[in-house]
């Protein structure tokens, strides 16, 4: 996240933990002096409330977004957006260990009304561990095999988050 934030590309970090599975999660970004130039999001109340306490930045200044993603709603709350420009592809990617509990059907949801709705050549990427072997049926539920792609754990993360678009 730090060297996308230093070169300037706009961070959501959607948050869904709780207790000490926030802190270590926050811990291994190690964001400390980043959280004024990223978008915090929390799934509840509870979540926002914790994520405010960590991170110091005031719960009016975090949204929350509960229930499923409203990609509009999301992306309105981003960092002033860089232009796209006409033949470019956008590369959405997030990170994180790819299972059910951090929201990859969801994920997939939104990536299949992205891929009839957005207009230009899009690709998905997830980086992280893949804890449910089902990762690609589910993404053949959706009708989404030829936009996402399952990276699994990568050596070199910066290079990977470098050539997106927009992080999730």
């Amino acid at each position: 996240i730090r060297p996308s934030l230093l070169l300037g590309r706009r961070i959501v970090l959607h948050c869904h933990e709780l207790d000490s599975l926030l802190s270590s999660t926050l811990d291994r970004y190690r964001l400390e002096d980043y959280y004024p130039r990223v978008k915090l999001v929390a799934c509840s109340t509870a979540v926002r409330q914790q994520l405010a306490d960590y991170t110091g930045v005031a719960p009016l200044r975090i949204s929350t977004i509960t229930s499923a993603i409203d990609f509009d709603r999301l992306s309105s709350l981003s960092l002033e957006s860089a232009p796209i420009r006409r033949g470019d592809i956008l590369k959405v990617g997030t990170c994180g260990t790819a299972d059910r509990r951090k929201g990859v059907d969801l994920w997939l949801q939104v990536v299949r009304i992205l891929k009839d709705e957005a207009g230009v050549p899009i690709e998905f990427v997830w980086v992280g561990e893949r804890k449910n072997a089902d990762l690609d049926t589910l993404a053949e539920e959706f009708k989404v095999t030829d936009v996402v792609t399952f990276l699994g754990e990568v050596d070199n993360l910066e290079a990977t988050r470098n050539s997106e678009t927009l992080g999730l």
